[in-house]
């Protein structure tokens, strides 16, 4: 398989296309869009090699579009435009960025042209794919007494599984998903909240449908709001997300990717904590890894396991959205599938430009 990065920012440069060019992907980088490209290539930090280049995406060869996977690797906001030129030009299989746009009607009209193209497109939305996101699922399934969704996944945890031998209801999820001073680039209900919005989504926590949502400053700082997803099946008082939603050159906050689950339990604590912050050196090297902690009491009884959890997901999730333009049977996080989680962020776009903005 071949592949045009269009972008080659911190992301597109650093991060997926060095994956690329070390041959961690199994597809191959030929070309490389951006506006900027001659300055890029003379940069210390240039990760791309000798993949040809091109500034614009009219001087990229129709055939090589025709023929190759697109990577767009480009800020929301740019998005529909590019996507509309890709399908003139033939595109037929386009990886897009999260949270693609937050403009509803764009959106729409993204997926009509897939319909009448005949496009494949996923959604490089890294917690879709991530074993740490099923294990919470499965987790969460057996704590309420309810078919896990994965069984495979379970067996060799099989201890841990089985000490779960109560049954519980959700009272209350709270995630903490930022990262430590962030330079803002886009607006910040695209930064960070389409992780943590994933996440609940993947997990089984909400289907996103019917929630309401509301945001609240905290008290003595700017930097962060919480937002409520209230109206959530099954969990009584409802999803709080703490995201960073306020603008600024540069936020002063902790890096913590938390997922808090309280049951109806004992105590007050969070009964379960998951740890998505995964972290690696330039090199790829993973230098932390996720993990599930868990701390249930009841009956007097008291049940405490960690588990971590080993994978690269970026590795992960580009096997299998590659995988789904090879084979319509492969499970990827389509345009479509993506519906939901991009419905909220919009929400929250909105939201922020009326109330927190």
């Amino acid at each position: 398989m071949n592949v045009v990065l269009i972008g080659a920012g911190r992301y597109g440069n650093g991060l997926v296309g060095r994956k690329y060019k070390e041959h961690e992907f199994n597809a191959d980088l030929v070309g490389v869009v951006d506006p900027k490209i001659d300055e890029l290539v003379l940069s210390d930090t240039y990760r791309l090699g000798d993949t040809p280049t091109y500034k614009s995406l009219k001087d990229v060869p129709e055939d090589v579009v025709k023929q190759s996977i697109t990577e767009i690797a480009l800020i929301p906001q740019l998005i529909p435009a590019l996507f509309n030129d890709l399908a003139e030009k033939g595109s037929k299989k386009i990886i897009l960025p999260k949270p693609v746009t937050p403009d509803q009607k764009a959106y729409r009209q993204m997926l009509a042209t897939v319909k009448k193209q005949g496009m494949k497109t996923v959604v490089a939305s890294n917690w879709y794919y991530s074993q740490i996101t099923t294990m919470t699922k499965n987790l969460l399934a057996k704590l309420q007494g309810q078919p896990i969704p994965n069984p495979e996944l379970v067996e060799q945890y099989r201890e841990e599984f089985d000490s779960m031998d109560k049954t519980f209801k959700i009272q209350k999820v709270e995630v903490e998903y930022n990262k430590q001073n962030e330079v803002l680039t886009i607006d910040p209900p695209a930064q960070e909240l389409p992780h943590a919005l994933q996440i609940v989504y993947s997990t089984g926590l909400t289907d996103l449908v019917g929630s309401t949502m509301s945001a609240t400053p905290e008290e003595q700082t700017q930097s962060r709001v919480s937002l409520s997803l209230s109206e959530v099946k099954g969990i009584e008082d409802g999803i709080y997300i703490n995201s960073d939603l306020q603008m600024g050159d540069r936020l002063d906050k902790r890096r913590e990717r938390l997922v808090k689950v309280y049951l109806n339990d004992d105590d007050d604590e969070p009964d379960v904590v998951v740890d998505y912050d995964a972290q690696f050196s330039p090199d790829g090297t993973c230098q932390k890894l996720p993990e599930i902690r868990c701390d249930i009491k009841k009956d007097g009884k008291r049940t405490s396991w960690t588990l971590p959890v080993v994978e690269d997901n970026l590795n992960v999730m580009y096997s299998r959205m590659l995988d789904y333009f090879e084979d319509d049977t492969t499970d990827a996080l389509t345009l479509e599938g993506y519906s939901p989680v991009a419905q909220t962020i919009s929400k929250a776009q909105s939201l922020w430009e009326y109330a927190v903005k």
